[in-house]
């Protein structure tokens, strides 16, 4: 299952249990690329080893996200919300 890891830009939280998350992610040769994927009440979404709602992600939260193509495109199979990876917050002040 296809991973990719970024900084929360926005969450969409729907009353039905879906929704959807955009992350910015870095790939290969530092270009910056913003995810759309959607959610559903079956992704698994946790911060720690606590399973979280959709509404409790924040924008700005580091997320290492799991993925699967679908006919309505990109939808999470579980997001992990993570402490900032080591050595990306010293990059930042630099």
């Amino acid at each position: 299952m296809p991973t990719t890891w970024g900084t929360v830009e926005a969450v969409v939280d729907r009353q039905d249990g879906s929704g959807k998350v955009v992350i910015r992610t870095k790939q290969s040769g530092h270009d910056e690329l913003t995810v759309h994927v959607g959610v559903s009440a079956q992704t698994l979404i946790a911060r720690g080893i606590r399973r979280i709602a959709l509404a409790d992600v924040r924008v700005g939260e580091f997320v290492e996200l799991s993925y699967h193509s679908n006919l309505h495109g990109v939808e999470a199979e579980s997001i992990y919300v993570r402490s900032e990876p080591r050595g990306l917050s010293e990059a930042r002040s630099a």
